[in-house]
């Protein structure tokens, strides 16, 4: 744009223009994104602060590359009340900049208990989650410890927000605190929201800490928080499987191998939901079989006679050699690596999730095959979930096995 019609915009905008025609000549302002524009539109705000367009003035003042601009967002933020748009804007700006000094924090945490007090504020839990990510990012939320608990006790506020506000109160002296809540569990379960938090955040913390929690959740927690951590452990599981299928398929493309081993369908996904009878484990088992069985075509490409792969390997019947497991191991083998080991870990695997997916007489094989993985007492006790996250678990470790051969 040139300097001439930039001037023209600037002389518009000292004017005191109709709203409608104001908004349309800020987008175009917006749009040039010149420096000149920056205290003009200062100036502007001045005269429009705590009205409807004041935010869309602040917006476009965050979007201009100027040294100049941290002094003007640092300005409108000791002035701007918790109360108004702009004071979302405003904290939008500063996570994008990192505007994070002491005078900056002293603000936002002046603003907190004003949110806390204020239930009917425009926007609460959004400009409360972003002051908290300021916290977070400038690693100072042990300076507001106080306030986060009373985030994640306040029932007015949001579940994400009270979760946030939880995870991070945790996290300021995670073993103190763990034992703090696992001590008041009761206080907890008195409402579904927070123990549903409570469950949720469990996932994110290490395996000592996480097995703490999740004791107490089945010992004592409602239905609800039983389902919500079945489900937690299932999606985590589902996605540790996922992340590490992808990166045994690099290494298996870079390696030996050659060619990225696992297919592309996304039936895996299928075993997030948690299940509570039999027949529901039947259905999780069958698409988990179409998972395990899910491998590249390519494969099947070994460049091995018959001949000689019954020699190699006479336990596989001639009708079985194109099978997706045995094009595995035969593949592999044909490039110089032996993950029979393996291989016949993820058939009995296999094996087993296929008499669960199906009604079947071989009651006796799949009894037998459910105590060689020490999985009889669960499937004796009917309890479906934790019976199919244990299938999730062996096929993870499975893999955790083959991609240390590969690799």
């Amino acid at each position: 744009m040139s300097t001439e019609h930039n001037s023209l915009l600037l002389s518009r905008l000292n004017s005191d223009f109709p709203e409608q025609e104001l908004w349309e000549l800020l987008d175009e302002i917006k749009e040039i994104g010149d420096p000149i524009f920056l205290y003009p539109l200062y100036s502007l705000y001045q005269s429009k602060k705590n009205k409807g367009i004041a935010f869309k003035i602040v917006d476009i003042i965050g979007k201009i590359k100027s040294p100049s601009k941290e002094q003007i967002i640092k300005d409108i933020l000791r002035e701007v009340e918790p109360g108004t748009f702009e004071f979302d804007s405003i904290l939008n700006i500063i996570i994008q900049e990192k505007y994070f000094d002491a005078k900056t924090f002293d603000i936002l945490q002046s603003a907190i208990p004003i949110l806390i007090k204020e239930k009917k504020m425009s926007f609460r839990d959004i400009k409360m989650g972003k002051i908290l990510t300021c916290f977070n990012e400038a690693k100072l939320l042990p300076q507001i410890s106080d306030y986060l608990q009373s985030v994640y006790e306040d029932s007015s506020f949001g579940s994400s927000t009270r979760e946030y506000a939880l995870e991070n109160w945790i996290g300021i002296s995670s073993d103190n605190r763990i034992l703090s809540l696992i001590e008041n569990y009761s206080k907890i379960k008195e409402e579904e929201a927070l123990e549903k938090a409570f469950v949720r955040i469990s996932m994110k913390f290490p395996e000592r800490q996480k097995r703490k929690i999740q004791d107490k959740i089945f010992s004592e927690g409602s239905v609800i928080a039983k389902d919500t951590l079945l489900e937690c452990r299932n999606k985590q599981m589902v996605q540790n499987i996922v992340a590490l299928k992808d990166t045994i398929n690099n290494d298996a493309i870079c390696g030996l191998i050659g060619i990225y081993i696992f297919g592309r369908n996304n039936n895996i996904e299928k075993q997030f939901q948690t299940i509570s009878s039999e027949e529901e484990l039947m259905s999780k088992c069958s698409f988990l079989r179409i998972s395990i069985q899910d491998f590249n075509p390519l494969l099947k490409n070994y460049g091995i006679s018959k001949e000689e792969i019954q020699k190699i390997f006479p336990d596989i019947p001639p009708t079985d050699l194109k099978k997706s497991i045995n094009s595995l191991e035969i593949y592999s083998f044909s490039k110089g690596l032996d993950i029979k080991d393996e291989v016949r870990e993820l058939r009995k695997i296999n094996n087993l999730v296929g008499l669960l997916s199906a009604h079947t007489n071989l009651l006796d094989d799949k009894i037998e095959m459910l105590k060689n993985f020490k999985l009889f007492n669960i499937y004796e006790e009917h309890a479906w979930g934790e019976l199919h996250y244990q299938l999730l678990k062996l096929y993870y470790h499975n893999l955790k096995k083959l991609k240390n051969k590969i690799s």
